[in-house]
């Protein structure tokens, strides 16, 4: 799922919870953390929606502008239902976690041994 960068930096810190795709089945399973460029995004929940059920809040959680906005959003592939998709920053990505985090003795040790074993080989 493709959220602006804006939008990221929404969510972030916690002002956009919500986001609403037109698919014709769901693409996301809720759990499912996605690497994004400030982090990790998780999927909190998916459920197929009336789209003339949307409100102004939805619209605001969503980083709409408004109900109107949301809506002219939703606009093309009409035929397809709407999805509402709950959305929360999940933390750092793990992996740069480990970019920045020296390896202990332990891990050197081990590697130096692994790659011992591949040299006898």
């Amino acid at each position: 799922m493709r959220i602006s960068p804006v939008e990221l930096d929404e969510v972030v810190v916690g002002r956009i919870d919500l986001a609403f795709r037109r698919w014709e089945r769901p693409r996301l399973l809720v759990g499912t953390r996605m690497r994004t460029r400030v982090g990790l995004v998780e999927v909190t929940s998916v459920d197929q929606v009336d789209p003339d059920g949307l409100t102004e809040d939805d619209a605001r959680r969503a980083g709409a502008t408004d109900l109107a906005a949301l809506q002219r959003g939703l606009a093309a592939n009409p035929d397809r239902p709407v999805f509402r998709v709950g959305i929360r920053f999940a933390g750092e990505d793990p992996r740069a976690v480990l970019r920045r985090t020296p390896p202990s003795a332990e891990e050197v040790a081990d590697l130096q041994a692994r790659l011992d074993r591949l040299d006898r080989a």
